[in-house]
């Protein structure tokens, strides 16, 4: 179904008005999907990995209006790393989502824009936690390493491989993040 959504929209491209609509239409649709802690199709393995890559592609052919303002992935991005009941099976799907909401992000956004819609969420929502941006993300780098750990740990030696090449994606976007802060 996401292949099918970016072969229609990349062929609507230069459709201008069509492309614009059709692509927040889409964007409106997936941050919901996104939001609510869900994957579409399988979550296992290698499926996972192919569905993430194309919801990145999806983000890729829409149109950059469709991703501004930034308030809806800030706002997406909070409330998926203020979950508390992400449980092993989970752990993967969950990482795909932020890793998406992140990297739509830090493409779309200027560093000052995220913080800023950041503090405006932050002020503005009641009962999840009060914390900078930064802290957001090393806590959940902490809690993903954690449960890599404890995962290869109960499973006698098996690496999670799925979980370790998304871990390795949100480590790539945090790089990204510093390299190009003020």
């Amino acid at each position: 179904a996401l292949q099918l959504l970016t072969i229609i929209v990349d062929s609507v491209r230069n459709e201008g008005d069509k492309w614009k609509r059709l692509s927040r239409q889409i964007v409106d649709v997936l941050l919901v999907h996104l939001q609510s802690h869900a994957v579409i199709g399988p979550s296992k393995g290698q499926a996972l990995l192919d569905i993430y890559s194309t919801q990145l592609t999806v983000f890729d052919v829409v149109s950059a209006v469709a991703l501004r303002p930034i308030d809806p992935f800030v706002i997406a991005f909070r409330a998926l790393a203020n979950r508390n009941d992400i449980n092993r099976q989970a752990m993967n799907r969950w990482l795909v989502n932020m890793n998406v909401i992140l990297r739509c992000l830090v493409q779309n956004s200027t560093e000052d824009a995220i913080l800023a819609r950041w503090n405006d969420a932050s002020s503005s929502s009641n009962g999840t936690r009060d914390e900078t941006f930064s802290a957001a993300l090393l806590r959940i780098l902490h809690d993903v390493i954690l449960r890599l750990l404890m995962n290869t740990r109960q499973s006698r030696g098996q690496i999670d491989m799925t979980l370790v090449s998304l871990t390795s994606d949100y480590i790539y976007l945090i790089i990204h993040i510093i390299d190009n802060g003020n």
